[in-house]
């Protein structure tokens, strides 16, 4: 094999490297993203366990009338900010030669804000943000993923 063989095919597996590693970036991004907004939509729960509150009775009064009593009902599960959540995306923000950074946010500047105040009341009442993974989720999702992250793994073996 010449240099120029060995070159080129070096600069062809790093290109492969970028592309699959952004790939499974944002996969795994997509994926956690779904499975915390899953939890919170039909548990009322974030990642700690907690659940959000407990709606206000002149709430529960008004969703009862409109027949949005759906478990988990009488909790908080933002489904009221149901184009927030749906809205909440996973995306490629920055890509280096050592790091794939991954921003996850809802779409609509106003939602975002909105997603931000709810974040913060979250916080302080102890009960973590909206979007995010416990242990045993992180875990199962690397279970998910170790197959895809041993084939790229064994390139630099």
């Amino acid at each position: 094999m010449t240099f120029k063989e060995f070159s080129d095919n070096q600069k062809k597996f790093f290109a492969e490297w970028q592309n699959n590693r952004t790939k499974i970036a944002l996969e795994v991004a997509i994926n956690a993203t779904s499975i915390a907004i899953d939890r919170v939509q039909e548990k009322g729960e974030s990642s700690t366990g907690a659940i959000f509150g407990i709606y206000a009775s002149s709430t529960q009064k008004y969703k009862n009338r409109k027949g949005r009593n759906e478990s988990p009902f009488p909790k908080i599960n933002y489904t009221d900010e149901a184009i927030m959540l749906k809205s909440t995306r996973a995306e490629i923000t920055k890509v280096t030669k050592d790091s794939v950074t991954v921003t996850v946010a809802p779409k609509n500047q106003q939602r975002a804000t909105v997603m931000g105040i709810l974040n913060q009341k979250s916080i302080k009442n102890n009960t973590g943000k909206i979007v995010a993974l416990n242990q045993k989720e992180i875990n199962n999702l690397k279970e998910d993923y170790e197959d895809s992250l041993n084939i790229v793994l064994k390139s630099f073996q």
